[in-house]
């Protein structure tokens, strides 16, 4: 339980760190108020209309960062030896998770499909098996086995979800003259899972890795692994199924060829022969565009010895979307507009893309088969793509995760996961989008109170290092620049602190005199400066008001955090266009970890979010 303490106005004195008059004479700070608070989080802001695009041409200075309060190892899920996860948000803002469970730890293959249920991401309810390995009878006639893999689902227009999965029969995986003893299923749910109906077989033949996209209303794609196993050991490319009545029909049918898409050729040194690859493609169509977009793994090298190789590969359809299908004449020849290794050579496989309404595209892979899941960001249109991100999404996560876009500035990433003692199970986040923002047209009563400011603000997120969290949100009138900072954070201490950084939007990216800071804890300011080839101390003239919910420096309880409100007189800053150049650091004393908007806080380099509207 928090603990509240009335303290008495001598006590408050005492805590506080007023400083009415500085250098310049104009300072107020005001803080170490104890109180009841109620710190608003990240979900519940950025809430105003979100433009398509709106970050086109900035998405370079954008960052997509795990809310590391938001983790959880799911543990009671039947998960002894699974794989394949999968996630998606419904309509009403509940959650379902796929997965495949194979024979042993090392059956990455999948016998049966299971999913599971959650209101808020910590508490799972298992779900069932969507589709159950069982015998049969092959082609052939004989005893046989056929099992279901790769679950995956999509929420359609009409709010109704469609899961998909491909199966096939063990022993006639390699003949092709048994093709329909293999295909891809999909069935629907008019209850975000609760229920299940009409069962449906969409497409014959072996393949892995079924994705669903609905390009428009009542259009349904299906991409596929398409593995003919007899002409390209395990892979050779996507095709396509495509439905034009939400997914009552098919074409081109069952028993017809698919629609071969996306291939390249490689050479495989074990084969001794070209190869063809380019699956387990997970697509998105671009904001305001016709055309799609798609995140590939690619077989790299097959050495003679059995070892192959991958990267990963973002993959265009024509700007209209509709694809130039690949004739099975031109299939050794075939190519798409393409950027190879955009994984930058770290031997990218599973991979997944999403794009964000303001435009940013994260494509989310592993390194390597089996190891650490990382993410890489893109620009609005797929392309310009940065570096991977330094640190895993997951510190234990392994291959074939998955990701969905949750709301405007957050999104879902879930991983097979290794715990303790040799178990698994299966991890899931939320990760926050960090991009320039707006300030809010206001004047702010600089009071420790936070009422005023509004969900519609839009707003930066720290807290990928420690389960201590904060949020930082901007509004500005005529004389000031204001700033709300809101931390929550279980283990108060004096030692905390919050550090904004303002510098002028400059060409070189360098740091000058213009440059301030501002470092604050629960107890209000702890210092300020400008820039001069370091950190100098002076007053600015600015405001101040602070206040805490908990008892700092008491272990032995849990806090909720603390708030700053921080009022800088335009006059002190250089603002070009409208502009400020910003970033912001957490620190929590408690667990030693620091934090920051921006992922560089190098005062010499402006490698920072902007804010707009000044």
């Amino acid at each position: 339980m928090r603990k509240i303490f009335i303290i008495t106005t001598l006590a408050l004195l005492c805590m506080s760190c007023d400083r009415n008059e500085g250098p310049q004479g104009g300072s107020q700070v005001t803080g170490g108020v104890q109180k009841e608070l109620v710190l608003t989080p990240f979900e519940q802001l950025n809430q105003g209309d979100a433009q398509i695009n709106s970050h086109a041409g900035a998405c370079g200075r954008s960052s997509v960062k795990v809310m590391k309060y938001t983790y959880n190892e799911i543990e009671n899920l039947p998960f002894t030896n699974g794989a394949y996860t999968r996630i998606r948000t419904l309509p009403d803002g509940s959650y379902i998770l796929f997965w495949q469970e194979g024979l042993s730890a090392s059956d990455g293959n999948g016998r049966t499909c299971h999913y599971a249920l959650s209101k808020d991401l910590m508490t799972w309810e298992y779900g069932g098996k969507l589709w159950e390995g069982h015998k049969v009878k092959n082609g052939k006639g004989e005893d046989d086995e056929r099992v279901y893999t790769n679950a995956n689902a999509l929420v359609l227009s009409n709010g109704e979800l469609m899961a998909v999965c491909s199966y096939r029969n063990v022993k006639t995986y390699t003949d092709p003259s048994l093709k329909s003893d293999h295909g891809i299923l999909i069935k629907r749910s008019k209850d975000g899972g609760r229920s299940w109906y009409g069962e449906q077989t969409i497409y014959h033949g072996p393949n892995w890795e079924a994705h669903l996209m609905e390009v428009e209303e009542g259009e349904i794609h299906c991409y596929f692994a398409e593995s003919r196993p007899w002409i390209g050991g395990s892979h050779s490319g996507t095709s396509l199924v495509i439905s034009k009545d939400g997914g009552q029909t098919w074409e081109p049918g069952l028993g017809n060829k698919p629609h071969r898409v996306m291939r390249s050729l490689y050479w495989s040194e074990n084969k001794g022969r070209n190869l063809l690859t380019d699956q387990m493609a997970v697509g998105v169509k671009l904001n305001g565009k016709d055309q799609l977009a798609f995140t590939t793994e690619c077989v790299s090298s097959y050495s003679k010895t059995g070892e192959m190789t991958f990267h990963m590969a973002v993959i265009f359809s024509p700007e209209d979307g509709n694809w130039e299908y690949i004739a099975d004449e031109d299939e050794t020849a075939a190519t798409c507009e393409r950027i190879d290794n955009v994984d930058q050579g770290s031997g990218a496989n599973g991979p997944n893309l999403v794009q964000f309404r303001s435009g940013e595209t994260v494509a989310t892979f592993s390194k390597n088969v089996g190891a650490r899941y990382y993410y890489v960001m893109g620009d609005e249109n797929a392309r310009n793509w940065g570096q991977p991100s330094a640190d895993p999404i997951f510190p234990n996560g392994r291959s074939w995760g998955g990701t969905d876009m949750e709301s405007t500035h957050t999104m879902l990433a879930c991983i097979p996961n290794n715990g303790e003692g040799g178990t698994r199970n299966i991890a899931v986040t939320r990760m926050a989008l960090n991009h320039d923002i707006t300030a809010t047209p206001r004047t702010v009563t600089v009071d420790g109170e936070n009422s005023e400011w509004a969900a519609t603000d839009e707003a930066l997120f720290m807290g990928e290092n420690s389960l201590e969290h904060a949020t930082v949100r901007v509004s500005q009138d005529a004389e000031n620049i204001y700033f709300l900072v809101e931390v929550v954070d279980p283990h108060l201490t004096k030692s905390d602190f919050v550090t904004l950084m303002l510098a002028p939007v400059t060409e070189t990216g360098k740091m000058n005199k213009d440059a301030v800071r501002i470092k604050v804890g629960c107890h209000g300011l702890k210092n300020v400066g400008r820039y001069y080839s370091s950190w100098t101390e002076l007053e600015l003239g600015q405001t101040i008001s602070s206040a805490y919910d908990g008892t700092v420096g008491n272990r032995e309880d849990v806090d909720n955090g603390y708030l700053v409100e921080v009022a800088v007189p335009r006059s002190e800053l250089l603002i070009n266009n409208g502009e400020l150049a910003f970033n912001a650091v957490l620190y929590d004393f408690a667990v030693g970890a620091e934090d920051a908007v921006s992922s560089t806080i190098d005062p010499t380099t402006l490698g920072w979010k902007h804010i707009k509207g000044l």
